[in-house]
């Protein structure tokens, strides 16, 4: 947990919402660099939403409460408007 990095990852696989629209889920993804564990939330939005700064955030709360996670010493992000 010396350094854990975070991103947002948009998968290839297709999903039917119950309304029958396609929907492609969302991850977000953190890595700690010292161990090479990745952690990932999926989300599956709703037509036309985008993972937003809040989701990141309550992602990055999940992590710190994980018992097997913890608190990172330093956090790597790249520059998307979800990190903003």
């Amino acid at each position: 947990m010396q350094l854990v990095v975070g991103d947002v990852h948009h998968l290839d696989m297709v999903m039917l919402r119950e309304d029958g629209s396609e929907a492609w889920p969302k991850a977000i993804a953190w890595l700690d660099q010292a161990t090479n564990r990745i952690r990932l939330d999926l989300l599956l939005l709703g037509k036309g939403e985008g993972i937003r700064n809040a989701d990141v955030i309550a992602s990055f709360i999940r992590m710190t409460q994980d018992p097997a996670w913890g608190m990172p010493r330093g956090l790597y992000l790249d520059n998307e408007s979800e990190y903003g």
